[in-house]
This record gives C-alpha cells, structure tokens and sequence, in this order.
C-alpha cells in the first residue's frame, strides 16, 4: 500500500514516515494542500493520511480535490482540533477513519493492518461503501 502522509509538522510526519516504511509501506509526506495535490497528480496512492489543519487549506476542504483527481482514494483524517462539528464534516465525506492527536503509533499499525487484510474483499467485489469497518474494533484506537 502506498500512503501520503499529508502534514505541515515536520517532526510528527517524519515520525510517521519512519514508522510506515518500517512496517513495509511506501510512504511520502507532503506539508501543504497543494504539495498534497501535486503529489497525488503526478503519482498514485492508495490511502491520504490527512491532518485537517493545514497552512493553506482545511483538510475536510482538500478531500473533495482530492477525490477529484482519485475517486477511490482512502483517506484517514487526523487532528488535534477535535469538535463534534469537525467530526460529522468529515464523517459525512465517507473518511475511512477519523483520529485525534496524539495517537500511539502502534495504534495507527493496528488500523493499517486492518484495512490491509479488507482491501483485497474490498476490490474484489469493487464495493465504494466501506462495511468492513463496522467490525473494526475502536477500543483499540
């Protein structure tokens, strides 16, 4: 799987770099929306992991463009400004997973090991909607 790491902390996304490509994913960052939006022009991706404040662009606003470039993208938002109202925003634009900063990144393995093993029943029956995640067990995250 190759996943963007799309956020403007450079620590925090280098961090999660070093854990992605170490559990054997194909990893890059990008800090800004329209570094974001370049990349995944120019390259495919098959999961955004999206912090949904950015310097020029609020994530929840960069999903649609993202998904205008992929329809089938999978993105996994991440923030440390939670509020209900941010939730159901990105809740209601299908996000696989919504999750709040900090978060231990075995916790982020955990969840990508999940949707690892769904993928293939995933693509198989070419389903858009995401039922796989009602079993997904939260308490762990």
């Amino acid at each position: 799987m190759k996943i963007l790491v799309v956020d403007d902390d450079v620590q925090f996304a280098s961090v999660i770099i070093e854990n992605l490509n170490e559990w054997g994913y194909d990893a890059e960052t990008a800090p800004s929306a329209a570094d974001a939006l370049e990349k995944l022009r120019s390259n495919i991706f098959d999961l955004v992991l999206l912090d949904l404040f950015l310097p020029d662009c609020r994530g929840y606003d960069l999903i649609p463009q993202l998904r205008r470039i992929r329809l089938d993208i999978d993105v996994i938002t991440m923030t440390a400004y939670n509020t209900r109202d941010i939730e159901k925003k990105v809740r209601l634009q299908r996000v696989l997973y919504y999750m709040t900063k900090p978060f231990d990144v075995d916790q982020l393995r955990y969840l990508l090991d999940y949707l690892e093993k769904t993928r293939a029943h995933r693509y198989e029956t070419k389903s858009t909607d995401l039922p796989f995640l009602k079993g997904f067990d939260k308490e762990r995250l």
